[in-house]
């Protein structure tokens, strides 16, 4: 199984314009840590995949069953709102059929989740994240959510998912996800300071198997993909 290497600047990215910075501190920091833009040129194309299936769920509740739960990878989408319906997080077909794949991108599924909650509603107590992940991965949630909650800026927008691989080697395991996005931070006032919007970029969660479960330990761009 592959190790992702050091996150690839986000100078590089070919699309993803942000169109407004008068934050930056906090926005980039959400921003960039969400998208992890790859350095090599994409494919971008929006996520399509069985649009008809798509179904909206109440607050912090999914509209489709987990991961885990079924025989065979999931062409539907499922949705997740939060802030009254301010911001989804929107997941397609997940490539998981064995049984550790499985479990993983249900680990996958939970920790993203309480991540755009966090970020979402910074008034949301991220207790749960330590549950979830452990170094970088949880670094980035606390200090992010931290961050919005001293500034009084929140997250807004859409950001959806589709899985195409779920590795799994042992004790170590990677979750390679296309992610598209039009996710912006919002201040107290209302006032868009960030606004982004990007089309399949590559990005991959790790994880460890811990006596807990499976845990994210890192979110990194992946160079070496492609979401065609």
């Amino acid at each position: 199984m592959s190790v992702p290497g050091p996150r690839p600047r986000s100078a590089a990215r070919p699309a993803g314009v942000v169109r407004r910075r008068l934050a930056p501190v906090v926005a980039a920091a959400a921003l960039t840590v969400l998208l992890s833009a790859c350095a090599d040129e994409v494919v971008f194309r929006p996520l399509t995949e069985d649009p008809s299936a798509t179904t909206a769920a109440g607050a912090g509740t999914s509209s489709a069953s987990g991961p885990s739960s079924g025989p065979s990878p999931s062409s539907s989408r499922s949705e997740v709102r939060f802030a009254d319906g301010a911001v989804t997080l929107s997941v397609g077909r997940v490539a998981a059929t064995t049984t550790s794949q499985k479990d993983v991108a249900a680990a996958w599924r939970r920790y993203w989740e309480v991540r755009i909650r966090a970020y979402a509603e910074p008034g949301t107590d991220v207790v749960q994240a330590q549950d979830l992940a452990s170094g970088e991965a949880l670094d980035e949630v606390l200090a992010v959510a931290a961050q919005f909650r001293q500034s009084g800026q929140h997250l807004e927008g859409t950001m959806a998912l589709r899985v195409p691989a779920v590795e799994v080697d042992g004790a170590q395991a990677e979750v390679v996800a296309c992610v598209a996005s039009d996710l912006r931070v919002v201040d107290s006032a209302g006032t868009v300071v960030e606004d982004s919007s990007a089309g399949l970029l590559p990005q991959v969660t790790t994880f460890a198997r811990t006596d807990g479960g499976w845990r994210a330990t890192k979110v990194v761009g992946r160079s070496d993909s492609r979401c065609d």
